[in-house]
């Protein structure tokens, strides 16, 4: 069905020579498709994106770009077999407009919730413990936290959340933590999606004047450094 329409978003008049709008979109696969648990491919085309605009005389305006390909959005990793994760913000209290899910505040604390989803088939994986990692941070986003969650054993088709508090540094695009999901006990990946990228706002005194609260992590956490291997006999 495409990108929505932003026909119900607020109306932005913009400086002449200056003026700029930006928008950040979260792009998911049907849920009823048959691919509908891929990852997207970094090649995988995403549509064109159309714009359209009124000048100031009501003349009108309108610009279509090329083919987007997922690109840095996609990844070649191989399919979750065991387990996986998803990525969502909590910001309170919530920006404006709604529809900017992926929208925070400029130095205000925002809540990374990752939702894992146990996807085991046989009895052994489905005992397998995991461990929620932090493998790089960039430099607009801060975690105000540790690196390391111990999520223990997820069942086939039962969730657990990780809360991870986080704090973005500059306005505009920035990019959360990446994340892998690990064996608790080998440190082999289950899971290491392409990471969240969020839109930092700066909050208007109306907003700042409330208190902005981040959820407890829902998991322990743990030091847990990747296990030592024994050299080769």
């Amino acid at each position: 069905g495409g990108l929505p329409s932003l026909g119900s978003r607020a109306v932005y008049q913009l400086e002449p020579s200056t003026g700029a709008a930006h928008y950040l979109f979260e792009i998911k696969r049907d849920v009823n498709s048959a691919d509908a648990h891929e990852a997207f491919d970094p090649k995988t085309p995403l549509g064109k994106l159309e714009l359209r605009w009124r000048g100031s005389m009501g003349d009108p305006g309108r610009l279509q770009t090329q083919i987007i390909v997922a690109g840095g959005a996609g990844t070649t990793d191989p399919r979750p077999t065991t387990a996986k994760i998803t990525q969502r913000v909590l910001v309170h209290p919530r920006p404006i407009d709604d529809a900017d899910v992926s929208t925070v505040y400029v130095e205000q604390p925002f809540v990374l919730r990752v939702t894992i989803e146990g996807l085991a088939e046989n009895a052994e994986d489905t005992t397998r413990a995991y461990v929620l990692r932090v493998k790089d941070v960039a430099s607009g986003v801060f975690i105000d936290g540790p690196r390391s969650y111990a999520v223990g054993a997820v069942a086939r088709g039962s969730t657990r959340d990780v809360d991870i508090s986080c704090v973005a540094l500059g306005s505009g695009v920035q990019q959360c933590p990446t994340l892998a999901l690990v064996g608790a006990l080998d440190d082999a990946v289950a899971h290491a999606p392409p990471a969240l990228h969020i839109f930092a706002i700066r909050a208007s005194p109306k907003s700042s004047a409330h208190a902005v609260t981040a959820n407890a992590p829902t998991a322990t956490v743990v030091d847990a450094p990747p296990p030592a291997h024994s050299p080769a006999s």
